[in-house]
Order: C-alpha cells, then structure tokens, then sequence
C-alpha cells in the first residue's frame, strides 16, 4: 500500500466548468467530513463535492447529486487502482453551463483526480513492529549504537530523568532487545504503518 507525504490540490477546466481535485492525507476516517466541510467553505458556490476515501478497509464514496457512476465510484476505483490508502480524494465542480454527459463526466473526473495523483509524492506504507523503551543515560549510549547498526527508526525521542523513546523495527526485536538489554524497561506497542 502506499500513502501521500503531502496534500495536492489540481485544477482542469473543461466547456467553462472547473474541476478542482484535493487529495488529502487522512489520519482517520472522522477526518472526512470535517475536510468536506473545509471545501464548501474554501469553494463557496460550487454545485457538486463529490468525494471518495480509503482508510484501511473502510471505503466510501459520494456522487454529490452528479448522475450516479460519474464521480464517486471512477475516484473510488483511482484511488484502490493506485494502492493508496489513508486517502480521500474531493473533486469540487463549479458548472459552467454546458452539459457535458455521462460518459464525459466521469472521463473529466478521472482525469483531473489521476492528474493530482502524478503530482503527488507517494511513499510506500510498511508494517512495522512498534516499541516504548525507557533508558538510562548511560545505558542509551549503547542502545543508540545498536539502533544505528540495525537500521532501526527512532520516532520519537524524550530526555527527562530517563530517556523515552519509541522504535519501529521491520523485525521482531523484543526478544534480542531484552537480553541484550535487561536493565531497559521496553514494551511492545503492536504493529504499525510507516511510510519511507
């Protein structure tokens, strides 16, 4: 699967009426409609914001009052064609008079949301085990030699008393990290995406 590193937003306008495709990184699906939100009132006056979104297995799709099939399914099928995931795509269209039929409209719909894709910087999700550990000072100088050789990510990192960090490993560490490490307090968080 794969995600966006950033939002895109791309426009075609096509016999007066304009197109308007924002692809939109989202960290749930409640997200959803608070962007849907953010749109009407970005574009005021549009006639239709048709959507789709992939999050994990949940999907969903909206025509927005369009002839059904012309928007929402074509975005929808983009989107999983594309392996993308945390997603949702809103094609905003402001009419310009001219009827443009069924079968243009869904071309004109695919096209503006494929052409924001190619403009996207699309990463690879991997799954990886996720890992708290708690460190001492002296202890961390030789956890972080460990971490570098083993190619491991550090997300986050807090100095306080102790060191706090969490990891994600493509492998399963716990074992190897406790007995190389017996005086760390580690815990294993699940497994996780991560884009790189």
């Amino acid at each position: 699967m794969f995600v966006i590193k950033e939002n895109v937003v791309h426009r075609l306008t096509i016999e007066k009426s304009e197109f308007i495709a924002l692809l939109i990184k989202i960290n749930n699906p409640s997200e959803v409609n608070y962007y849907l939100n953010k749109a009407k009132i970005d574009y005021p006056k549009a006639k239709h914001y048709c959507y789709a979104y992939i999050y994990h297995q949940e999907k969903r799709f909206s025509d927005d009052k369009e002839p059904s099939g012309t928007a929402g399914k074509p975005l929808l099928a983009l989107l999983e064609n594309n392996h993308l995931d945390e997603i949702l795509v809103i094609v905003v269209r402001y009419f310009g008079g001219i009827l443009l039929g069924a079968s243009r409209l869904l071309r004109t719909y695919s096209t503006v949301a494929k052409e924001a894709i190619h403009l996207a910087t699309i990463i690879r999700k991997q799954e990886y085990y996720h890992y708290q550990i708690i460190s001492t000072y002296e202890d961390y100088h030789v956890l972080k030699n460990y971490l570098v050789k083993n190619q491991i990510i550090t997300i986050n990192i807090r100095y306080d008393i102790l060191i706090h960090l969490e990891i994600y490993s493509l492998s399963d560490l716990l074992v190897d990290l406790k007995n190389k490490f017996p005086n760390l307090n580690i815990s294993y968080l699940g497994k996780k995406y991560y884009g790189n």
